[in-house]
């Protein structure tokens, strides 16, 4: 990126990988070394009870994975955050989307706000992940998109349509918030 006169201002990793202890140690060293200021840390309060609230029609065994995996990456968000911090690096106070893709219901969305408004939350990144397979692209056996595995391929679909209905725009005002840059 430097060679082509593009300098970096924020780093965040895919799934979450700046997360792992080793990964997080590398990303902020490299923030520093390139004069990098801002890093996402996925650190979302709150994720436990809005998940186990918002996914009520699923599987006990399944949810209970799901918080499971949300209690581990909040745990590994906990150590990246202190690290960010003594490397003084900018980050979002809170963080939403690393435990709630694929739920595709913008009224978890709406409690996450609920619950950062009455605590005041200074800054929150909201992490979104629509996708649709490619037009034209190969398609496996299954009807899939060959070209990469998505696990929550079966969901995508309503998450898109969510995030590009007209409620999504209103979320975010009607609770006392606004967009900006970290």
């Amino acid at each position: 990126m430097l060679d082509h006169g593009v300098r970096p201002v924020r780093f965040d990793g895919h799934q979450y990988c700046e997360l792992t202890p080793v990964v997080g140690k590398i990303v902020v060293d490299l923030a520093a070394r390139y004069g990098v200021s801002s890093i996402r840390v996925a650190r979302e309060p709150g994720l436990l009870g809005t998940l186990a609230r918002g996914r009520r029609r699923r599987r006990a065994t399944q949810v209970a994975g799901e918080l499971v995996a949300a209690a581990a990456k909040r745990a590994l968000a906990t150590m990246h955050i202190r690290r960010a911090r003594r490397a003084r690096l900018r980050q979002p106070h809170w963080f939403f989307g690393s435990g709630s893709a694929g739920v595709g219901d913008p009224a978890v969305l709406e409690r996450f706000l609920a619950l950062a408004g009455r605590l005041r939350t200074e800054s929150i990144e909201i992490g979104l992940h629509p996708a649709l397979p490619a037009l034209g692209a190969a398609e496996d056996s299954e009807g899939r998109d060959a070209a990469w595995h998505d696990p929550l391929e079966a969901v995508r679909a309503a998450e898109y349509r969510w995030q590009k209905g007209a409620r999504l725009p209103m979320v975010i005002p009607a609770h006392g918030a606004r967009q900006g840059r970290l």
